[in-house]
């Protein structure tokens, strides 16, 4: 990529001399384009085989949003290359300040692709098996699941009577490095609808949600302060939409963050079973498997959404 870039940049200084000494920078810079993004497909594919199996996943099944920026970066890369074969190499007089915009504007997006997708295969972790996103190192936990955060995290107080504000304390070490309440990645949208029970069982099962989070660091204590907290943000005492709407409502509120209907992500695919069966099954989520909670709303979401799930309208 060092050797596309410098390339690119020898045709910001190339565009502006003066025949014939133009003609011959902008070859060379051509040339050096050419090779660089050639030699990237061997790195690449190199790099890509190198990573840990659940990386691999999380970049080709569970983040199906980093596809496309994988193909941007190939489409970027092989852009430039065919440019820098036809304008600089092939024809320079032809080659103007626009194309070696697009030419360098490639060469970008290139780089910040790879840089993203780089970013991205190396999380939950900053460091892989020894430390976390959130700076939480993964031998802390069976001390910190024993203890209870609130009791060994430093710049807190101990174990409060007010359970929302330790969950607030909690929060901001565990998560506040990229949630924010109403800002940035907000949660306050994210739990529209959480009953405290459901929040803190959610947090039971984090490494299996849409994203790629680190699992919860604390004891049952910590977990429901943290669980009362996220409730706190939700909006309650809403007037309850339709049925029909409501199925919906409750499918986003407590069932999107892991599966889609119609989609790719883990979909259900329930349309036309017995809408009695589905129902039986809502009520058993955590015996049929342990990586999911319980369903902890009332009947009345729980036959809308059993009804939603009947008629595989997608999410």
């Amino acid at each position: 990529m060092s050797v596309a870039l410098a390339g690119m940049f020898g045709l910001i200084t190339g565009v502006g001399l003066t025949s014939p000494i133009r003609e011959r920078v902008l070859r060379y810079a051509g040339i050096w384009i050419m090779l660089g993004t050639a030699f990237l497909v061997l790195p690449a594919r190199w790099y890509f085989a190198s990573l840990p199996a659940e990386s691999r996943i999380y970049l080709t099944d569970l983040l199906p949003g980093m596809q496309h920026v994988i193909r941007l970066g190939i489409f970027a890369a092989a852009l430039s290359f065919v440019l820098a074969a036809l304008f600089a190499v092939a024809k320079p007089v032809w080659l103007r300040a626009p194309v070696v915009a697009l030419i360098l504007l490639c060469g970008f997006t290139v780089m910040a692709t790879g840089e993203y997708t780089r970013e991205m295969a190396r999380k939950p972790f900053v460091i892989g098996g020894y430390i976390y996103a959130n700076d939480l190192r993964l031998a802390s936990f069976p001390t910190l699941t024993a203890a209870g955060l609130a009791n060994s995290a430093k710049w807190m107080d101990g174990q409060s009577s007010d359970q929302v504000a330790e969950g607030r304390e909690m929060f901001a070490i565990q998560c506040g490095a990229y949630h924010s309440v109403n800002g940035y990645r907000a949660m306050a949208p994210r739990v529209h609808g959480w009953s405290p029970e459901f929040a803190t069982d959610i947090l039971q099962h984090l490494p299996l949600l849409r994203g790629t989070m680190p699992p919860f660091a604390g004891n049952e204590r910590d977990r429901a302060a943290v669980g009362a907290f996220l409730a706190s943000l939700s909006q309650g005492g809403e007037e309850q939409p339709p049925n029909a709407e409501l199925g919906h409502e409750v499918f986003q509120q407590r069932c999107s963050m892991c599966h889609t209907v119609g989609g790719k992500f883990r979909p259900l695919t329930l349309a036309g079973t017995e809408i009695d069966a589905i129902d039986g099954l809502l009520q058993q989520l955590d015996s049929l498997n342990s990586d999911m909670p319980a369903f902890h709303g009332s009947e009345r979401e729980r036959n809308a959404l059993a009804a939603f799930l009947q008629s595989g309208a997608p999410n």
